[in-house]
């Protein structure tokens, strides 16, 4: 019960925490979209229109986030985790294609002779919408670990490339007054597309670890992580205590949920009635709970290997 209620905990924290992205992204798609209007900027467009992307995903994960709490129903009989490492997946690669179209605006901007900005405006966007991007970075960053939800992790990287994305229109206005000042203007208009090109490639790098993970999740591989590792221990245990002659396990993850079917071998003339059989299921439910609280357990016993 208590590691259901820490489950049920967990989930309360990650919906409230992608409600405040949420917040945060609106907020910076209406700060991107007026300040590059007023100060004739394309990064400072482009950065809206990427914090605009952003609020899309944000709203996906946490209808997904309410989901993955509802219990199984008629149509969806194995409950509704398996959508988690699909939005994951697409939330990835989305972070992979604004990041692509960063590089692609960098090299046009360069290719046609970069562009003008008003930096009276540039500037105290650039400087508000990097500090807003990296609070809300450090927020969701604590508050992935604190729940290990996959959805924080990703939507903490969307602010990490948005901060990056932020912090390289910040550099660039504040050389491109520097370089004002020193008199020379005609390298101005260069600053912000090589900036922005140079550290959009960087971050291409950031979303390819969660991508993998969720694609394994997807394809149903089997997960390499403390719980994989420390199962046979558990299952051996079960297996000498009970007198068992074997076993099989299989085991994949959806998201925070642990699929794990096991199957039991026992000997022809084995007498397990079904109330032992049922109490080692509880008693292997309650040791791997403490572990997992979100877990799909089927237990099975059988006399033919075949069936392992």
């Amino acid at each position: 019960m208590g590691g259901f209620m820490a489950f049920r905990h967990g989930i309360s924290r990650e919906q409230l925490a992608l409600k405040i992205s949420l917040i945060a992204t609106l907020i910076m798609v209406a700060l991107g979209i007026s300040f590059g209007l007023l100060s004739g900027s394309s990064a400072i467009l482009l950065d809206g229109f990427f914090s605009l992307f952003s609020t899309a995903m944000t709203g996906l994960g946490l209808i997904t986030s309410y989901l993955v709490t509802r219990d199984e129903d008629r149509r969806f009989q194995f409950g509704y985790a398996y959508i988690e490492p699909l939005v994951t997946t697409l939330n990835g690669i989305a972070i992979l294609l604004m990041c692509g179209f960063a590089i692609f605006y960098g090299v046009e901007a360069i290719w046609s002779g970069g562009h003008h900005v008003a930096l009276a405006f540039a500037l105290p966007y650039a400087l508000l919408s990097s500090l807003l991007c990296w609070c809300c970075y450090a927020f969701m960053r604590r508050e992935s670990r604190r729940t290990g939800s996959s959805l924080l992790e990703i939507d903490s990287h969307e602010w990490l490339v948005d901060g990056l994305l932020s912090s390289v229109v910040l550099a660039g206005f504040v050389v491109a007054q520097g370089l004002t000042w020193f008199g020379f203007e005609s390298w101005v208009r260069f600053v912000d597309p090589i900036l922005m090109l140079l550290l959009s490639s960087v971050a291409l790098i950031l979303p390819l670890r969660v991508l993998f993970r969720s694609l394994k999740d997807l394809l149903a591989m089997a997960p390499d992580d403390d719980f994989a590792q420390q199962l046979p221990c558990k299952l051996a245990v079960v297996k000498r205590q009970h007198e068992l002659r074997g076993y099989r396990h299989y085991l994949s993850r959806s998201g925070r949920r642990y699929d794990l079917e096991v199957n039991f071998l026992v000997a022809q003339d084995c007498e397990l009635s079904m109330a032992e059989q049922d109490f080692i299921r509880r008693r292997l439910w309650q040791d791997l709970q403490q572990q997992q609280s979100d877990l799909w357990l089927t237990v099975s016993f059988t006399a033919n290997r075949r069936w392992l």
